[in-house]
């Protein structure tokens, strides 16, 4: 599965309950079944420059933690014009 998936450089900073500092990545994504973007925070650096690109999707589920997990595979994303 792919995801259409804007990337402009968008970090928000937060601080956790115990007090340290992590990045947000700040994507939007434009689901099929949607007519506008969806803003999502996704805490692994793309390490990808700006741009529109279909990225490769991988989706699971954790048992210990029990949750839905979503990755998305900078690695392979493809540029879009």
């Amino acid at each position: 599965m792919n995801l259409i998936v804007d990337w402009q450089g968008e970090v928000e900073r937060i601080k956790t309950k115990a007090g340290r500092e992590i990045d947000l990545y700040i994507l939007y994504v434009k689901p099929s079944n949607e007519p506008y973007p969806v803003r999502i925070a996704f805490f692994d650096n793309p390490s990808i420059p700006s741009g529109r690109y279909r990225v490769p999707v991988d989706v699971g589920l954790s048992y210990d933690r029990r949750r839905l997990e979503v990755k998305l595979d900078f690695a392979k994303a493809e540029p879009l014009k």
